[in-house]
């Protein structure tokens, strides 16, 4: 180092006078800062060689000398002396308080040690002390430890520690993901803004093309930007883009510092290229989500210049975050299909009612919530040869395609022996349990059968059921006099379930219906709900029909939807059936 009257000696440090090792201040009395020469340590100071940086400011602050140590942390030379110590650290704030309580007199030997940042990014530990100079001039040690390498691994530690957490909650989170849209914006809010600044997640079609694209930046002052960019995004990039090479199959893609040659490459239309750099793309991962057979999407993280430049070790983590991602995405993918197959299955059976002359007829079927929870629940209505109108609902156990087959066998065997026989509801329900016994349907059923009989003169008709083991129909009577008349269910003594006892003996009830009155007939899925009795679901079906105010001036398909919606104000877990019948006057 040259001392400013340019003699050096090759040392480190200039030569007079010595620093008196650090002492607590005489008096509380405010000292001042000295105006002579500058004071530097000499040679043979015991700070000279220490293995921390040493800097020796007056009480404004000024630097007035430092040891070997503190030169090569801090790159100084003889340009710095004189300047302000403060300035060499990223946040200033610790030492110019430091030098505050020296020129107070109350700084002392217990002063706390501060992590601050230098300006080129290093990370220190200072400390700073009061001490003498020759010549009793009061004057603070800045001591310095450079503690980077030391806080980059508790860094990466600490990094590593909550990505691996995050590893553990993605899957728990995405494993409950109804669809695809659900499973993009959970990983998304896991993602953002604990692993990126902002994500962009595309989900591709067999032929690798954007399907969708969902976007999530930590910013609210740019999240709005963001999701326009990622709507001009997919018309206005080329095929060098991260995302285009991953749907092409391509493996992961690192760019740690997003240049300006990048964003020319990557994106030729001028204006969406702005608006990128209005986002300040520093650093980006593009990361592909693999299913078995293809790519089932991708996701590109991207970081703005203030926060860390992502690395190889995040690229790793982002790879099996992506992986998991498209695990759920072919998982619910595949789940759609087969709810699509089986939904069209179930429609193809439960076929639409028959327009009556004296009755409305409607139906309802809901599938359950679950991807391909498709079950054994039917309807059927029609007019068999004497004109009586044959109503049937039942559920059978189970919900796979295995149940919804058994139901349509037992539905078509129950038309066909319905449709040739003017026999009552229970003799049919006794003769299709005893042919799905003597055909080897091995299979569990409820069922209520009905027969709506011819009119009589004055309009009214009678309407006979049996009831295997169902849940009872409900029945709205006509007004009396212009006045409604509560719902009640048409109860009767249980009798066995279908596939349980072929030669059980079974009941047959009657009815008789005025013109105005409504039958409502459903399945479990409309009234049961865990942890609670049926009887409590049939009561809750009654209160909300009641509340509706049925009569001929609410449509009879405005009944049935009032009633899905009040009773299932979301997707249950269970499938619903549910036919309904009114009679003209």
């Amino acid at each position: 180092m040259t001392h400013p009257s340019g003699r050096s000696d090759g040392s480190g440090f200039t030569t007079p006078p010595p620093v008196v090792p650090p002492q607590p201040a005489r008096s509380a009395a405010p000292a001042t800062a000295s105006t002579g020469p500058t004071a530097t340590l000499s040679p043979g100071s015991v700070l000279e060689h220490a293995p921390y940086g040493v800097l020796v400011g007056d009480l404004s602050g000024a630097l007035l000398s430092w040891n070997r140590a503190a030169a090569e942390l801090l790159g100084l030379d003889e340009a710095a002396m004189g300047s302000a110590i403060s300035s060499w650290f990223g946040d200033p704030t610790p030492v110019d308080d430091a030098f505050g309580l020296a020129q107070a007199g109350l700084l002392d030997g217990r002063s706390p040690t501060h992590l601050v940042h230098t300006r080129d990014g290093a990370v220190h530990e200072i400390t700073a002390v009061p001490t003498r100079l020759e010549g009793e001039q009061s004057a603070v040690l800045v001591l310095i430890n450079d503690v980077t390498e030391r806080t980059r691994a508790v860094n990466r530690h600490d990094r590593l520690k909550a990505q691996v957490a995050l590893l553990n909650q993605v899957s728990e989170t995405l494993s409950g993901a109804p669809d695809a849209d659900e499973a993009m914006d959970r990983l998304a809010q896991l993602v953002v803004p604990r692993m990126a600044d902002w994500v962009t997640m595309n989900t591709y079609d067999e032929r690798g093309r954007t399907v969708r694209s969902h976007v999530l930046h930590s910013d609210p002052d740019f999240a709005a930007l963001a999701a326009v960019t990622g709507d001009e995004l997919p018309d206005a990039v080329s095929e060098e883009l991260p995302s285009r090479r991953l749907a092409r199959g391509e493996p992961a893609i690192l760019i740690e510092r997003v240049t300006e040659e990048h964003l020319e490459a990557f994106v030729p239309d001028p204006e969406v290229r702005a608006m990128l750099r209005d986002l300040d793309v520093h650093s980006a991962m593009a990361v592909p989500m693999p299913g078995t057979s293809r790519v089932m999407g991708s996701m590109v993280l991207v970081n703005r210049a203030a926060s860390p430049t992502f690395t190889a070790e995040d690229l790793a983590v982002a790879t099996e975050l992506a992986r998991r991602g498209g695990v759920a995405l072919e998982r619910v993918a595949a789940a759609a299909e087969q709810r699509e197959l089986a939904t069209a299955l179930q429609a193809s059976m439960l076929t639409e009612p028959p327009v009556l002359p004296d009755a409305e007829v409607e139906v309802r079927y809901e599938p359950a919530s679950h991807a391909a929870q498709v079950g054994g629940d039917w309807y059927d209505v029609f007019v068999e040869r004497s004109g009586s109108v044959v109503l049937s609902i039942g559920d059978v156990s189970g919900h796979d395609p295995q149940a919804a087959a058994m139901m349509g066998q037992i539905r078509a065997l129950l038309r066909g022996l319905a449709f040739g026989t003017e026999s009552g509801p229970a003799d049919l329900l006794t003769h299709l349990d005893t042919t799905l016994d003597a055909l080897g349907m091995r299979a569990t059923a409820t069922s209520v059968v009905a027969r709506l009989l011819p009119a009589g003169d004055d309009g009214s008709r009678v309407v006979a059921w049996s009831n295997a083991g169902h849940l009872p129909p409900v029945l709205v009577p006509a007004p009396v006099d212009g006045v409604r008349q509560p719902a009640r269910a048409l109860e009767s003594p249980p009798n066995v379930l279908l596939g349980l006892w072929p030669e059980a003996a079974r009941d047959e009830h009657r009815v008789e219906l005025e013109p105005g009155a409504v039958l409502l007939f459903y399945t479990d899925g409309l009234v049961e709900r865990r942890r609670e009795v049926i009887d409590a679901g049939v009561g809750r079906l009654l209160s909300a029909v009641d509340a509706l105010a049925v009569g001929d001036d609410l449509p009879l398909g405005e009944l049935c939807d009032s009633l899905l919606e009040k009773l299932l104000p979301g997707q249950g877990d269970d499938d619903v059936a549910l036919l309904a019948v009114r009679l003209r006057g």
